[in-house]
């Protein structure tokens, strides 16, 4: 099988990550999410590999993100609207909330949450 050589890259115009997606089996297009710029590549080899996420157990999916070190991640989003369950949690009064989610299973819509104060992990069924 020949491999096509996927390249992070970032939008000439807003400076933010290009995302990938196949255009009519033909082409890898990067496009951005925040001003729909794209730039067209054609595919080399006559092959494109596509990497799937198949994993069937719920807690290998929810366990391959637990990480302390994704709070030094600015790429991924946080919100304030979301407060951590920890009942030890170490955010003081006069802080808002930041929390990271990760969706962590696409087919059913489920999320990891990390609260950067205290550190602590949780998911919701």
């Amino acid at each position: 099988m020949c491999e096509v050589n996927i390249k992070m890259r970032f939008c000439s115009l807003c400076k933010n990550m290009m995302y990938v997606k196949v255009d009519d089996e033909t082409n890898l297009v990067y496009y951005c999410k925040f001003c729909n710029n794209s730039l067209t590549e054609p595919k080399e080899n006559g092959s494109i590999l596509v990497i799937d996420d198949n994993k069937v157990d719920d807690n290998i999916k929810y366990r391959q993100y637990e990480n302390k070190n994704i709070v030094h991640d600015p790429t991924l989003p946080r919100v304030n609207n979301i407060v951590c369950p920890n009942s030890s949690c170490t955010k003081k009064d006069n802080q808002d909330n930041e929390v990271i989610y990760i969706k962590y299973d696409f087919a059913n819509m489920k999320y990891l949450y990390y609260c950067c104060h205290c550190e602590h992990f949780w998911r919701t069924n």
